[in-house]
């Protein structure tokens, strides 16, 4: 009887810490999205304040060209 109240209770835990578990892991990434998104944002403004126009490439900008950026999960 007390053995099928833990597994109870070890059920229930897992049914709420999975799904935040979960939650969390997508937020980590969206916040480290952001990251990435602030060092190239600061790379358009220098080549906008150098040449007065938006780069028209990621050449231009001396990155590696949009299907080098892969998702890693």
């Amino acid at each position: 009887m007390e053995l099928m109240l833990v597994v109870a209770i070890v059920g229930i835990l897992a049914a709420i810490a999975i799904p935040a578990y979960k939650d969390y892991t997508i937020r980590s990434q969206a916040v480290e999205s952001l990251d990435l998104m602030s060092n190239i944002t600061n790379l358009v403004s220098i080549h906008y304040s150098n040449t007065g126009m938006l780069p028209v490439n990621n050449g231009s900008l001396g990155l590696p060209p949009p299907r080098a950026f892969r998702a890693t999960t």
